[in-house]
């Protein structure tokens, strides 16, 4: 099911109340700065919601980026960096739904 736009905004909110975890500054894992990927998803997902649920194509190839990356760091973390890379996982993959990625 497609998440709705209320939705969306909602958890974007929500991870925008939290912080990324310390633990996480200058962490790579297999080559993916985590800085630079939730900079990178939360930046695409600001985007889709000031621009009316929509994104130009090189910030959908970002998004979808982001979405690959994060399928592969999230195995790799634990406790509150699992949470946190889970939920904009999540997000990530609500926006990219509506792309059909």
């Amino acid at each position: 099911m497609t998440p709705t736009d209320a939705d969306i905004r909602s958890a974007f909110e929500a991870h925008k109340a939290t912080f990324m975890p310390r633990s996480c500054e200058g962490k790579e894992i297999d080559g993916v700065d985590l800085i630079l990927l939730d900079a990178d998803a939360a930046g695409c997902v600001s985007d889709f919601l000031a621009s009316g649920m929509q994104l130009e194509e090189d910030r959908w190839e970002i998004l979808l980026a982001c979405a690959g990356q994060l399928r592969t760091v999230v195995p790799h973390l634990q406790g509150e960096e699992r949470a946190y890379f889970e939920r904009l996982r999540g997000l990530v993959d609500a926006v990219a739904a509506r792309h059909g990625g």
